[in-house]
């Protein structure tokens, strides 16, 4: 049930590995005759072998997840339910491989490689993921950034990224006062999240919230926990700044390469350039009352 998040961690720990490691699951118990275990164990130990004997043969030097005739990217998997056939799945990005009596590797698979691994922790707690729903509870996000043990904090978005304008004065304390790390990922199944696309999303962007694009939940809460755990800074700014460039910095193809440059761009440009007050950015806003005479 956590292997998208678990494999995601494992990713990011094992950064540079180029080696395969892949995660299995099965339906059903392992002692069952009937088991999915007995086909994606065989499966699996038959994909990491490509490429072990002979360089010039296709195979996989990153971290996977094998289920059924599937292998898909740790970093972009997500649980889709538990009454199919392959409850993993890779809404943003194709395969990896299809496993079958051949494995057939996509141009999107990173092979094998000379390991040339940094191995690092990801098993910050200290972090917290917060869903957008109608009528979301401020005080529940509020708990959040009063809490001194949380340092960074995830919102799953509407849409492209939208966040009610509510949350701007919690976001603000959060990343200025408390110094915290806030980003947004969207919370559609498929699709990314672009906060400068709509003024409710731009508002939480000045506020000192990041946009993670379009990476996908288990890995954007594991991303968190091995960047808040490795950032270094003398200071509360440059603590930030460095967790959002790990944030932004393509680690295990969670994120597009060119999506990655892009953001860490931008992010150096305006992220924390200034202090920016609460004033500048957020009114209350006002109730009219509209009288109609019918």
């Amino acid at each position: 049930d956590t292997i998208v998040y678990i494999a995601s961690a494992t990713a990011f720990s094992l950064n540079n590995l180029n080696l395969p490691v892949i995660f299995i699951g099965a339906r059903q118990g392992a002692s069952a005759i009937d088991s999915d275990f007995r086909l994606n164990l065989p499966n699996a130990i038959k994909t990491a072998a490509m490429g072990y004997n002979n360089v010039n043969a296709p195979s996989i030097g990153e971290t996977a997840i094998l289920f059924d005739d599937a292998l898909t990217r740790a970093t972009t998997s997500v649980s889709r339910g538990t009454k199919v056939n392959n409850p993993i799945e890779s809404p943003r990005l194709p395969r990896l491989a299809e496993v079958g009596w051949t494995v057939k590797f996509e141009v999107i698979a990173k092979p094998r490689q000379p390991p040339q691994t940094n191995y690092s922790y990801t098993i910050n707690k200290n972090i917290a993921y917060f869903d957008l729903v109608s009528q979301t509870n401020l005080d529940s996000f509020q708990i959040l950034v009063e809490d001194p043990h949380i340092k960074g904090i995830l919102i799953g978005a509407f849409g492209a990224g939208n966040i009610p304008s509510t949350l701007v004065p919690f976001i603000h304390k959060a990343v200025y006062e408390k110094g915290k790390v806030v980003a947004a990922i969207t919370n559609c199944k498929k699709g990314s999240s672009d906060m400068g696309l709509y003024d409710c999303g731009a508002l939480a962007v000045k506020a000192g919230t990041l946009s993670l694009g379009p990476m996908v939940k288990p890995a954007a809460i594991e991303k968190m926990r091995w960047a808040i755990n490795n950032a270094k800074g003398e200071n509360r700014v440059k603590y930030q700044k460095d967790v959002a460039r790990l944030l932004l910095t393509e680690v295990a193809g969670e994120l597009p390469t060119i999506y990655s440059k892009y953001a860490i761009n931008q992010m150096k440009e305006t992220f924390l350039k200034e202090e920016v007050s609460l004033e500048k950015i957020y009114k209350n806003n006002k109730v009219y009352k509209i009288n109609l005479k019918l």
